[in-house]
C-alpha cells in the first residue's frame, strides 16, 4: 500500500506528476496543514485509505494485526503562487509516502495471547515471551453490580496502535477536505496553459500532460473521498449492529465459561480427590505387598542356605567317613605287616642269641687262654726282675768288696770281719733263694724238656719220611692261599664299593627329601656304622694274610736253613740241637699264628659284640616303635570309637535336618501358594491402578481440551473485543470531527 502526503505553504496548492503520471488506485493522498512544521512531521498522523489484516491463528482461532507502513517517500510539488511560469517563485511542497511495519510484542498467557501497545515501529520485529501472565490482570471489571467478570471493552493498546491524526479525524474534516478537493478540481479546470512566443513547442506539450495528470489525480482524489465517505457511514451502520450482536455474545460466553470453569472445577477436585485417595491406597498396598514379597524372598533364601549347609554338611561326613575307613584299612595292614616283621626279628633275634651263646663260649675259652699266657708272661716278667735285681746286688757287693779291699787298713779288719760276716748272712739269704729259683728253673726245664720231646716226637712222626708230601702239601696251601687272598680281597672290595656307592645315593635322597629313612629296622647310620666294621675287618684280613704270608716264608726259610744245617753238621754230633732249635723257632711260628688267630678272634669277638650290641639298639627300637603303633593304634581306636560317637550325633543331627527341611519345604510350598495369590492380587491391583491412570489420562486430556477450548473463546473474545474498540475509537473520532 501506498501513501501520499503533499505540503504547501499556501492555501492554493499546485500538483506536480506522481510517478509514472498515474496514481495508484490503492493509495491515498493526503494534504499536509499549513500551519505545521517540519519537526513534527514525525508525530503526524496520516490518513490511510486501506487496512488490510494478516491473521494469526493460534489453537484453532485467528487474531487480526493491522499493518502499517515500512517507508516515507516524499515528492516535490509546485505551489500556486510560484510554481512553474504562473507560480511566481513559490516554496514547492512535498508529498511523503509511508510504509511502516508494525511492531508487536505478545505476552504468552497459556493459550492467549495479548497485543502490547506504543510498540509499532518501522524496524521492529515480531517477538514471543514464554513467561504465564493471568489474563484477569490484563483487562479490568467495568461494572461490579453483577457480579460478572467482564473484558475491558476500552483498549489503550489499540487506541495507541496509530500514533496519527486518523483517530482523531471525524466526518467534518472529510466533507471539508471533499469541498478543498472540489476547488482544487475547478482550479485545476480553469488553469490553461496560454501559448507564447518566448516558450518551445516541447515546453507547452510538457505543461498539457502535467495539466492532464494533474486532473487525472484531482479527480481520483475527489473519488477516494467520496468511496472513504460511504464507507465511513456503512462502517458506522454495522459497527452498531456488531456492538450489540457482541455485548450478547460476550455476556452469553463470559457467563458460560464461568459456568464451565466452575462445573470443571469442581468435577476436577472431585475426580483428583477420588484419583489421589485410591492411587494412596494403592500405593500402601503395593509398599505392603512388596514387603511381603521381599519377606518371603529373605525367608526362602534363608531357607536354600540351610538346605545347603545341610547338603554340604552331609557330603563332609560320608568323606569323612570313608577317609577314615581308608585310613584304618591302611592301620590294619601296616600292623599286619609290623607284626610279621616283628615275628622276623624275634626268630633272629633267637639266632642271634644262639650265636653269641656260642661266641661267648669261644671267648671264653679264648680269655682262658689268654690269661694263662698273661700269667706266663708275667710269671717270666718278674723272673727277669728278680735276675736283674740278684744281679744288681751281686755288683753291688762286688764293688763293695774291691773298695773295702782297696781301702782296708789294717786297724780296720776288725770292722771288715763284722762287715764280712753281714754280707756272707745276705749272700747266704741269695743263695737260698737262687737255689730255689735253679730248682725251679730245673723243674720248668724238665716241663720244657718234656714239651720238646712231645715236640720231637710230633715232629718226627709228622716229618719223617715225608718230605716231599709236605713240600706239595705248602705249595697246594700256597697256591690256595693267594687264589683265596686274591679272591677274597676282590670280593671285599667290590662290596665295600657296592656298600659305599649305596650309601652315597641313600645319603642324597635322604638330603633331597629331608627326611630320616630307615630299611628293615636300620637307620642310615647304622649302615655307615656296618660299613665302617666291614672295612676294618677288609684291614685286618688283610693283615692276617700278610703275616699268614711272613710265616710261610719263615717257614720255607727256617727249613731251607735246617737242611742245610743237616747237610752241613752230618759230620758232627749237635744235629739233635740244631733240630730242636728249628722245632722251636717252628713252635715260634706256631704261637705267632696261634696269637694270629687269637687277635683275629678277638676281633671277630668285638665285631659280634658290636653287632650284638646294635641288634639290641635295633631291637629297642623296634620295641619303642611297636609301643608307640600300638598307642597309635588305641588312639586311632579311641578315635573311631569318637567319630562312631559322632557319626551317630550326626545322623540324629541329619534326621533331625531333614525333618526341619520337610517342614520349611511345606512351609516354602505354602509360602508360595501365598506368593501366587499374592501375585494374582498385585496383578488385579496393577491392572486396576493402571486403569485408572488411563481414566486419570482420560480425564487430563479431556481437562486440557477443554482449557484449549477456553483459551479460543478467550482468543475470540480478545479478537472480538479489539474489533469492537477500533471500531468504537473511529466511531468516537467521527462524532468528535462532527462536533468539531
Amino acid at each position: 500500500m501506498e501513501v501520499f502526503l503533499f505540503r504547501s505553504s499556501s492555501s492554493s496548492h499546485s500538483l506536480n506528476k506522481l510517478g509514472n503520471s498515474s496514481t495508484p488506485t490503492d493509495s491515498k493522498i493526503y494534504w499536509d496543514k499549513p500551519w505545521q512544521s517540519e519537526g513534527d512531521f514525525d508525530n503526524e498522523y496520516l490518513y490511510r485509505s486501506r487496512i488490510r489484516r494478516n491473521s494469526i491463528h493460534r489453537s484453532g482461532s485467528s487474531v487480526r494485526r493491522p499493518l502499517s507502513f515500512s517507508s516515507i517517500s516524499t515528492f516535490d510539488v509546485d505551489n500556486g503562487e510560484g510554481g512553474g511560469e504562473r507560480g511566481g517563485g513559490g516554496e514547492p511542497s512535498s508529498v511523503a509516502v509511508e510504509f511502516r511495519k508494525p511492531k508487536k510484542k505478545f505476552i504468552s498467557v497459556g493459550r492467549r495471547s495479548k497485543i502490547l501497545a506504543g510498540d509499532y515501529d518501522s524496524d521492529a520485529t515480531t517477538t514471543n515471551d514464554g513467561s504465564y501472565v493471568d489474563a484477569s490482570e490484563l483487562y479490568k471489571d467495568e461494572s461490579s453490580d453483577g457480579g460478572e467478570e467482564i473484558y475491558s471493552s476500552n483498549y489503550s493498546g489499540f487506541s495507541d496502535v496509530y500514533p496519527n491524526k486518523e483517530e482523531r479525524e471525524d466526518d467534518e474534516e472529510l466533507r471539508l477536505k471533499l469541498k478543498e478537493a472540489e476547488q482544487r478540481l475547478n482550479l485545476i479546470s480553469e488553469f490553461d496553459v496560454v501559448e507564447s512566443d518566448k516558450t518551445s513547442a516541447t515546453l507547452l506539450q510538457l505543461i498539457k500532460d502535467i495539466n492532464e495528470d494533474r486532473m487525472k489525480m484531482a479527480l481520483e482524489a475527489l473519488n477516494q473521498v467520496k468511496d472513504r465517505i460511504s464507507e465511513r457511514s456503512c462502517a458506522r451502520e454495522v459497527l452498531k449492529k456488531v456492538k450489540l450482536d457482541f455485548a450478547a455474545r460476550l455476556k452469553s460466553q463470559v457467563d458460560e465459561r464461568n459456568r464451565l470453569e466452575s462445573s470443571l472445577n469442581h468435577q476436577i477436585d472431585l475426580r483428583s480427590n477420588e484419583q489421589s485417595s485410591k492411587l494412596v491406597k494403592l500405593e500402601a498396598e503395593e509398599l505392603r505387598l512388596r514387603e511381603r514379597v521381599r519377606k518371603f524372598a529373605e525367608h526362602n533364601v534363608c531357607l536354600q542356605k540351610e538346605v545347603s549347609s545341610i547338603t554340604g554338611r552331609e557330603e563332609e561326613t560320608h568323606m569323612r567317613i570313608t577317609n577314615l575307613g581308608v585310613h584304618l584299612n591302611g592301620l590294619t595292614a601296616h600292623l599286619e605287616e609290623m607284626k610279621a616283621e616283628n615275628q622276623n626279628l624275634q626268630k633272629t633275634l633267637s639266632e642271634v642269641k644262639k650265636r653269641s651263646d656260642s661266641v661267648e663260649m669261644d671267648r671264653d675259652r679264648m680269655a682262658r687262654m689268654c690269661r694263662e699266657n698273661d700269667k706266663e708272661k708275667k710269671e717270666l716278667q718278674e723272673t727277669l726282675v728278680k735276675f736283674q735285681v740278684i744281679c744288681g746286688d751281686h755288683e753291688k757287693t762286688i764293688a763293695g768288696l774291691r773298695q773295702a779291699c782297696r781301702d782296708a787298713d789294717v786297724s780296720n779288719r776288725d770292722d771288715l770281719l763284722g762287715r764280712l760276716r753281714v754280707e756272707h748272712i745276705r749272700l747266704s739269704g741269695v743263695e737260698q733263694t737262687l737255689r730255689k729259683e735253679v730248682e725251679s728253673y730245673r723243674h720248668r726245664a724238665k716241663i720244657l724238656g718234656q714239651e720238646n720231646i712231645s715236640l720231637v716226637h710230633r715232629l718226627q712222626e709228622t716229618g719223617g719220611g715225608s718230605g716231599r708230601s709236605w713240600f706239595n702239601l705248602e705249595q697246594e696251601l700256597r697256591s690256595q692261599m693267594e687264589l683265596l687272598q686274591s679272591k677274597g680281597l676282590e670280593i671285599m672290595v667290590a662290596n665295600n664299593n657296592v656298600c659305599v656307592e649305596l650309601l652315597d645315593i641313600v645319603k642324597a635322597r635322604q638330603e633331597s627329601n629331608g627326611i630320616d629313612m630307615e630299611f628293615d629296622g636300620f637307620y642310615v647310620i647304622e649302615y655307615i656304622a656296618k660299613c665302617q666294621s666291614l672295612k676294618r675287618g677288609i684291614e685286618k684280613f688283610r693283615t692276617s694274610l700278610q703275616t699268614l704270608s711272613t710265616v710261610l716264608n719263615e717257614k720255607s726259610n727256617i727249613e731251607d736253613e735246617g737242611k742245610k744245617g743237616s747237610r752241613s753238621n752230618t759230620h758232627y754230633n749237635h744235629s739233635t740241637q740244631i733240630n730242636i732249635e728249628l722245632e722251636l723257632k717252628a713252635e715260634s711260628l706256631v704261637t705267632k699264628i696261634l696269637r694270629e688267630k687269637l687277635c683275629s678272634k678277638e676281633l671277630e669277638l668285638e665285631q659280634l659284640q658290636e653287632d650284638f650290641a646294635s641288634s639290641i639298639t635295633g631291637h629297642e627300637k623296634i620295641k619303642v616303635e611297636i609301643k608307640h603303633l600300638q598307642n597309635q593304634l588305641r588312639n586311632l581306636q579311641h578315635r573311631c570309637n569318637d567319630m562312631e560317637v559322632q557319626i551317630s550325633r550326626k545322623d540324629t543331627d541329619l534326621n533331625e535336618t531333614k525333618g526341619e527341611l520337610e517342614e520349611r519345604r511345606r512351609e516354602l510350598t505354602l509360602n508360595r501358594d501365598s506368593l501366587v495369590k499374592i501375585s494374582k492380587d498385585r496383578d488385579l491391583l496393577w491392572e486396576e491402578s493402571n486403569k485408572l491412570k488411563e481414566t486419570n489420562m482420560v480425564l487430563s486430556c479431556e481437562i486440557n481440551s477443554l482449557k484449549k477450548k477456553i483459551e479460543s473463546l478467550e482468543e475470540d473474545v480478545l479478537t472480538k473485543d479489539g474489533q469492537i474498540s477500533i471500531l468504537r475509537d473511529s466511531v468516537i473520532s467521527k462524532f468528535k470531527q462532527h462536533r468539531i
